[in-house]
């Protein structure tokens, strides 16, 4: 197995990026784009806190997309003018090309079933990947570029949790660069995805249960329209899920209950349960 980054490439990107130090501190870099200061003032708890940029968390705000623009225009203006860039960018895209195989996330479960993602050389995105032992013949159980083709739109794999039992595998995909991911739950018999697509499930933080049938996980809510994005992290939303024996053996993710704030069973998050 060969590491993300082979240790030579670091050594020489550790090399440059000091260089790139020393030639940015010599000459004169022109000043980023500033921020204005809109200030909103609150009173909270008794406390009076004033922020002077919370109109930023708008990101759909047109003042606000102009100023990152303008931010990233100046990253780009910065960085085109450091010497030998693009003959160094070049160097470690072949070091890191030679390199081989990418493997990372490995994951060991019980009954020696290993998991990880894997990006075969001269490819662009991991696959979720699956041997029993070190030994074993490798299973691809999710390759995104398979979405991708489908749809047009780069994909790509954010988190994987298998299930204690080997059965499932919960795992979260985001498109086009958003890491707006979401949930799906693979039944690794069949290798087909089992139950709704759980929208809006940004963090790993997705926990089976010692039984294999039931995880917990957090959702942001449904974002209102023309609210702030940032205030989708603002109370996830809880549920139960229950589900029921599916075709062949499989099991059936299905809602059960009500999906109010604070209903789940493990008071944050979603939780699933498969009853099959």
């Amino acid at each position: 197995m060969q590491r993300l980054y082979p240790t030579k490439a670091c050594v020489v990107l550790g090399a440059w990026l000091l260089s790139a130090a020393a030639v940015c501190s010599a000459t004169e870099v022109p000043a980023p784009p500033v921020a204005p200061i809109h200030e909103v003032i609150e009173t909270l708890h008794g406390v009076t806190l004033t922020d002077p940029y919370r109109y930023l968390e708008n990101l759909r705000a047109p003042d606000v997309q102009e100023w990152f623009k303008g931010q990233g225009a100046y990253a780009r203006a910065t960085l085109d003018r450091i010497a030998g860039r693009d003959a160094m960018e070049k160097r470690i895209t072949e070091l890191t090309s030679a390199s081989g195989d990418a493997i990372t996330r490995i994951t060991r479960m019980p009954g020696d079933r290993i998991y990880y993602l894997k990006r075969a050389k001269g490819e662009r995105q991991f696959k979720l990947a699956m041997r029993v032992g070190t030994r074993g013949a490798e299973h691809i159980l999710m390759d995104p570029e398979v979405e991708a083709k489908r749809t047009g739109v780069p994909h790509a794999i954010n988190y994987y949790r298998p299930s204690w039992d080997g059965k499932y595998v919960a795992y979260g995909v985001s498109a086009g660069g958003s890491e707006d991911a979401s949930l799906h739950i693979l039944d690794v018999e069949s290798g087909h995805d089992i139950a709704a697509v759980f929208e809006r499930v940004h963090q790993p933080d997705v926990n089976w249960l010692p039984d294999s049938r039931s995880l917990a996980f957090n959702q942001l809510k449904v974002p209102t329209p023309g609210e702030p994005e940032s205030e989708a992290y603002g109370q996830p939303r809880d549920a139960a899920y229950r589900g029921r024996s599916g075709g062949q053996g499989r099991g059936r993710f299905r809602p059960h209950g009500d999906a109010q704030p604070g209903s789940g069973p493990f008071g944050c998050g979603f939780a699933a349960v498969c009853a099959g």
